[in-house]
C-alpha cells in the first residue's frame, strides 16, 4: 500500500475515501482562480519527468505532481509566502531537466557520474562499470549536473529502485510499482529536490571566488566553467561562448593537495529542510506527532543536521531556509564573514561535519571502541554486522535509559559480572561524550552570533 496516496489513516490503519491528489485539488491559487495542483500540471507538461507509479489496486499515480505539490505548497508555507509554490515550480523546472523514479533510461546515456565537468574518466550512468562500482554500493538517489546541447548547467535527479540481489555486472530492480513507502520516497526526492533549489547562479557580488580563512586555509566558494567534456564525444573538450558561474549551497573545496570537497554541512541543510517539509505535509494532513516522527528517518546525517537545525532555528527559520533556496551564496558569505577559535564560521563548522561523515569525532572512535569490545568479548553472537552499526543508541543525542535497555537486551544475558562492569563504563563513558557533543552543538549559534542577534530582534 502506498502509505498517503490513498489517504491512508495511520491512526486506524485503513484508507479513507478518496485520493491526496482529489484533496490538492481544492487548494486555489487566489490570483489565478485555478487549482495550485492544475498550475503546477501545466507548468511540467513538457519536462522529462517520470510521472507514473501503480497504487495497490494497479492504477496509475501522477506521483511526481503530487510529491511537487507537496514539496512547494509546504515551502510556501514554511517560508510566510517569500517563496511561493510557482517560484519553487519555476527553480525546479529550470534547473531539473530529468526526474527519474526507478532507473535511468536509453535516452539519458550521456550523464556521467565523475568529479568534474572536464573528467574524462566519468563512469556513464547507464555502464556496467558504473552498476558495479557505484549502484552496487547501495547508492539510492543522487543529483547528477550537466552541460546541456545549449550550453546550460542542468541537473537530473533520479530516486533508484531497491536492489534485490547483485549476480556478477547485473542489478536486479524493484519495479516502479514497489515504490510502496511514500513518507521514504518524501524524505529522499525532497532531500534531491532540495539540492537544486540551494544552487545559487545569482552570486553575492561581496562572495569571492577564493575565500581565505582566518587559519590560512583557501577554499573555492563557487565554479566557473568555462568548458565540458563533449556528452558525446568524450575525447573532445567543447568551450562555452558564455562561462557559467554556479555555487552550490554552502559547499565548498579546500584548495589543498586532495582539494577537499566541504559538502558535508550543506547536507545538513538541506536534510532538516527536508524533514521540515515532511512535518509541515502530514500536520496538514491530520497525522499525530507520534506518526509524523515515525515517518522520519532521523539517523540520517545525524551531527550535520544537529547544526542545520540550531542554525535555522536560532538565525530564524523563515529567513534562513528562503535564503538557502533563493540565493544561498547570501548565508555562505555571512557565514564566511564570522571568525570562531582560529577559523571562520562556516567551516568551523563545516570541519565538524566532514569529521562526522568521515566517523572521526570523538563519539564515533569511542563507538568503534565499543564494537571492538563487543566482538572481542564474543557479545555479539546475536547480531550481525549491520545491526551493531544501526543500534539506537548511536543515533541519539542524548542517551536514554530505554535505548541503554535495549543495547543490553540486543546483547543477551552477560553472566560475568567483570563482563557486565566493563560494559557499563563503557556505555558511561559514551554518555558522558555525547553530553560533550551536545554542549559542542548548542554552542554554535552563540558562537555566530545568531542567538545574542534573535534576542535582540525579540
Amino acid at each position: 500500500m502506498i502509505s498517503d496516496i490513498g489517504l491512508f489513516d495511520f491512526e486506524i490503519g485503513k484508507y479513507t475515501k478518496g485520493s491526496l491528489l482529489d484533496r490538492y485539488s481544492s487548494d486555489f491559487d487566489q490570483q489565478l482562480q485555478r487549482s495550485k495542483l492544475n498550475v503546477i500540471k501545466e507548468k511540467i507538461i513538457d519536462c522529462d519527468y517520470h510521472r507514473y507509479i501503480k497504487d495497490e489496486n494497479g492504477n496509475n499515480v501522477d506521483i511526481t505532481l503530487l510529491l511537487l505539490y507537496e514539496y512547494s505548497t509546504a515551502i510556501e508555507s514554511i517560508t510566510k509566502g517569500k517563496v511561493p509554490y510557482y517560484m519553487v515550480i519555476d527553480k525546479l523546472k529550470k534547473i531539473m531537466s530529468k526526474f527519474r523514479l526507478g532507473e535511468f533510461e536509453a535516452r539519458d546515456n550521456h550523464l556521467q557520474y565523475g568529479k568534474s565537468f572536464n573528467d574524462k574518466n566519468a563512469m556513464l550512468v547507464n555502464s556496467p562499470k558504473f552498476k558495479q562500482q557505484i549502484r552496487a554500493k547501495g547508492f539510492g538517489a543522487g543529483t547528477f549536473c550537466y552541460i546541456d546541447s545549449n550550453g546550460n548547467y542542468k541537473n537530473a535527479v533520479i530516486m533508484f529502485g531497491k536492489r534485490q540481489n547483485i549476480s556478477g555486472s547485473d542489478i536486479v530492480e524493484l519495479s516502479d510499482s514497489d515504490f510502496k513507502n511514500l513518507s521514504e520516497i518524501r524524505q529522499i526526492i525532497f532531500h534531491e529536490w532540495s539540492h537544486v533549489m540551494e544552487i545559487d547562479f545569482d552570486i553575492d557580488k561581496d562572495l569571492p571566488e577564493v575565500f581565505v580563512s582566518p587559519d590560512g586555509r583557501k577554499f573555492l566558494n563557487f565554479e566557473e566553467v568555462n568548458q565540458y567534456v563533449s556528452l558525446f564525444n568524450r575525447e573532445k573538450t567543447i568551450k562555452l561562448q558564455k562561462p557559467i558561474r554556479v555555487s552550490i549551497g554552502l559547499a565548498t573545496i579546500q584548495l589543498d593537495e586532495h582539494d577537499t570537497s566541504h559538502n558535508q554541512i550543506t547536507e545538513g541543510f538541506v536534510e532538516i529542510i527536508s524533514r521540515r517539509i515532511i512535518q509541515k505535509i502530514m500536520k496538514n494532513l491530520g497525522h499525530s506527532q507520534l506518526n509524523i516522527e515515525k515517518a522520519i528517518d532521523i539517523g540520517k546525517n545525524m551531527e550535520q543536521t544537529e547544526i542545520a537545525e540550531r542554525i535555522i532555528d536560532s538565525r530564524g527559520e523563515v529567513d534562513t531556509i528562503t535564503t538557502l533556496l533563493t540565493h544561498s551564496s547570501f548565508l555562505k558569505k555571512e557565514l564566511e564573514s564570522k571568525t570562531i577559535d582560529g577559523t571562520d564560521g562556516l567551516h568551523y563548522i563545516s570541519d565538524y561535519a566532514n569529521k562526522a561523515k568521515n566517523k572521526n569525532t570523538e563519539r564515533w572512535r569511542y563507538i568503534n571502541q565499543i564494537e571492538k569490545f563487543i566482538k572481542k568479548q564474543s557479545l555479539d553472537r546475536n547480531l550481525d554486522e549491520k545491526e551493531i552499526g544501526n543500534l539506537k543508541i548511536w543515533y541519539e543525542t542524548k542517551v536514554s535509559e530505554q535505548s541503554i535497555i535495549e543495547f543490553k537486551q540486543k546483547l543477551g544475558d552477560i553472566n560475568d559480572d567483570k563482563l557486565n562492569l566493563q560494559l557499563n563504563s563503557l556505555i558511561q563513558e559514551y554518555k558522558r561524550i555525547v553530553d560533550k557533543e551536545r554542549t559542542f552543538f548548542d554552542n554554535i549559534p552563540n558562537k555566530l552570533g545568531y542567538m545574542l542577534k534573535r534576542q535582540t530582534e525579540d
